[in-house]
């Protein structure tokens, strides 16, 4: 086998032609713990040697390129990886595909992924979480090797089915998402997840910039508030079904729903059951600390030692 920075080339055949006023050069081999941090030095692309997206790969790969400069090259590779070490996890079984040009990157992948945590690319500690499934994503990134890349120059478009997940405390037994990001708006076809703790779907569409408001349709069909302890930000029991959604930009979403609420207990407050119609403002820090209205309907309450049968009323929360 040869090694081109640290990386172990066996199995191939390759080409070069430099007779022409930009070199070209191919070849079809499979590589061994290929280093992305040290290639981004090499080659001196940044975002390569950003710790965020260290890692290594194996597999095969055809690769057919014109130039040596990311600015102005042509390149064009298609393989199989076998396995790579990305974002806190392992991609296997994958076939991929990559293309730079006129200095931008696309890229396909369909395969396996195993403990992503999407924290990490995203360097940004809200988003920690266990991802593990399968499926495809296409992406392209503008303008990447010329400069540093915005949220607006990233188009994704992705479908993946998720088993053996945790996000904020939540368990996903299995789990579907199909969305495209793209000038910053993530539209949403669907999103589905299954496990202890709840049960739920939506689809609509999720604004980043600053100021643009969001719409998300939801409709949870079950989630138990005992062990939702992490998202919710307090201790307290009951299942909960609801449906509504949520408007507004994401610096401050606004929901509007239905809810029912069944063998509810929280504090020195208890009831047997409870339907609702809220509308709030969540603070995703801390829910009980979200300006709210409530308009509710319990019945077998149990209030700071009082025994009441039959309650309405509303109530109204400030931010605190």
């Amino acid at each position: 086998p040869s090694t081109f920075l640290g990386a172990e080339i066996r199995g191939g055949s390759g080409t070069i032609d430099t007779s022409g006023s930009r070199v070209r050069y191919g070849g079809d081999a499979e590589l061994r713990v290929f280093d992305l941090p040290r290639f981004g030095e090499a080659f001196d692309v940044d975002w390569m040697r950003d710790p965020r997206y260290a890692g290594t790969l194996t597999g095969r790969f055809k690769v057919e390129a014109e130039g040596t400069s990311p600015l102005t090259m042509s390149l064009d590779a298609t393989g199989r990886m076998s396995e790579g070490q990305f974002f806190g996890g392992t991609l296997t079984g994958a076939d991929v595909s990559f293309r730079i040009a006129d200095a931008s990157l696309e890229g396909t992948y369909d395969g396996r992924f195993d403990r992503i945590n999407p924290a990490i690319p995203m360097d940004d500690p809200r988003y920690v979480s266990s991802l593990s499934g399968s499926g495809r994503m296409a992406i392209r990134v503008q303008d990447l090797f010329s400069r540093s890349p915005a949220l607006g120059d990233y188009t994704i478009d992705t479908a993946v089915s998720l088993d053996g997940s945790a996000a904020r405390g939540i368990h996903i037994d299995t789990g579907r998402f199909e969305g495209k990001l793209a000038q910053g708006t993530l539209a949403i076809s669907t999103i589905e997840v299954a496990g202890p703790e709840l049960d739920g779907k939506g689809s609509g569409r999720i604004e980043f910039a600053a100021g643009k408001a969001s719409q998300f349709d939801y409709a949870i069909a079950r989630a138990d508030l005992g062990s939702l302890h992490e998202l919710v930000g307090s201790s307290m029991s009951g299942e909960i079904t609801t449906s509504g959604q949520m408007t507004g930009p994401l610096d401050s979403p606004r929901l509007i729903g239905t809810a029912t609420i069944d063998r509810f207990a929280a504090s020195e407050v208890a009831a047997d059951s409870a339907t609702a119609t809220y509308d709030f403002t969540p603070n995703l820090n801390a829910m009980l600390n979200s300006p709210a209205r409530v308009d509710a309907h319990a019945v077998a309450i149990v209030a700071f030692g009082q025994a009441l049968q039959d309650l309405k009323g509303t109530v109204s929360l400030s931010d605190r």
